[in-house]
């Protein structure tokens, strides 16, 4: 078999890998942008069950209640978090927090010195491991 032959098809060869690889990448990165999409649905669930209506506040133990409730219910029963939360994931802020404020309220450990933090005013950020050494906490 000649070069000129091998050139071409190998060429589309690395062309079909190059493709598979920036799927596979592309599929990723969806599949985490779902992960937190299912977390932050889910933490804003336990926050309105923890801090029912305008103007409350959150407390560390209400949430933690919240939580801890749902990641202890049995498998068979409805669940406000996705099932990829881990009970020694979750971290809560020390003190009360006003609801509507843009205090975290609790964060969640992804994995690899980053976290899920859920604020007050429903809104959520990824945080690295200064921004949670720097928060108050309890686990």
């Amino acid at each position: 078999m000649s070069l000129k032959r091998i050139l071409p098809a190998l060429g589309g060869v690395v062309a079909i890998i190059i493709a598979l690889a920036l799927l596979g990448h592309r599929i990723a990165q969806k599949h985490i942008a779902l992960r937190l999409a299912a977390l932050k649905t889910g933490l804003i669930r336990c926050y309105e069950t923890a801090a029912p209506g305008p103007g409350a506040i959150v407390t560390p133990d209400g949430m933690r209640a919240v939580i801890d409730k749902d990641l202890n219910a049995p498998a068979a029963d409805p669940h406000l978090l996705p099932s990829f939360v881990k009970a020694g994931d979750v971290y809560f802020a020390r003190a009360t927090v006003e609801k509507g404020s843009h205090q975290i309220v609790c964060v969640v450990r992804l994995g690899n010195a980053q976290y899920f933090a859920l604020k007050a005013d429903r809104d959520c950020a990824v945080l690295n491991q200064a921004s949670i050494d720097a928060w108050e906490h309890t686990e």
